[in-house]
């Protein structure tokens, strides 16, 4: 024969508590729902039409105006003595040396002279004076040896004499000079180039060259006054 099993009450009770969690747990969810349902959606802040719009941050140019440039005049150069002029038809003339060449303008080029195109000839130093100035230094340069090999015109120059004469003509002026002064210098010495208040003509050329160096380390200055 068959037996039953008789139900507890208690668990018959633990039925029921666990149904109704799942039921108040269902009914919370639901409220939820609704509850989101119903609030109203988001909507854009409503501009006021009283307030004025910013001109800062985004702003549009004015056109520009511009003015019409005046011509630029063209510029002279400035000599840099007040008495110098460019010399014509000028020769230098040294009978005891046989020197007798054309004396052309020699002109600054922002450090020093531009002596690349003197060749054979004599170069007068722009910014010294000149035949008719401002009594003061007239300085004359030329070559002791060309690039060719040949000898330049101031080749002889340190053979010079004191007492010896020197000519200097442009056109129908001539200045005659009587050497006083023969000496070496160091390149860098400007001293023979500076103005004087005595009427002075200086002859500079180099000298003492160095084959490793490929340079000259002195200059030969000869110095005369004017005599007539």
């Amino acid at each position: 024969m068959i037996s039953r099993r008789k139900r507890n009450p208690l668990s018959n009770l633990f039925v029921l508590i666990i149904f109704g969690a799942i039921a108040g747990i269902g009914f919370l969810i639901y409220d939820s729902f609704l509850r989101g349902s119903d609030e109203p959606e988001p909507s854009l802040p409503v501009v006021n039409n009283n307030t004025p719009v910013p001109t800062t941050a985004i702003s549009v140019a004015s056109t520009p105006t511009f003015s019409t440039p005046s011509t630029p005049s063209t510029p002279t150069a400035t000599p840099i003595a007040s008495n110098y002029r460019p010399i014509t038809d000028a020769h230098l003339i040294i009978p005891s040396v046989a020197i007798n060449t054309p004396v052309i303008n020699v002109y600054l080029n922002g450090t020093s002279w531009d002596v690349s195109n003197l060749g054979v000839n004599v170069g007068h130093l722009q910014g010294t004076t000149w035949i008719g100035g401002v009594p003061g230094n007239i300085v004359l340069s030329g070559h002791v040896e060309l690039a060719d090999g040949r000898q330049g015109v101031f080749a002889n120059i340190e053979n010079l004499q004191i007492g010896d004469r020197i000519i200097l003509r442009e056109g129908n002026v001539e200045y005659r000079y009587a050497v006083v002064d023969i000496y070496n210098t160091d390149p860098t010495n400007l001293d023979p180039v500076r103005p004087t208040l005595e009427e002075r003509l200086t002859l500079i050329t180099c000298d003492s060259y160095d084959f490793f160096r490929d340079t000259y380390l002195e200059r030969t200055i000869v110095v005369a006054e004017r005599i007539g």
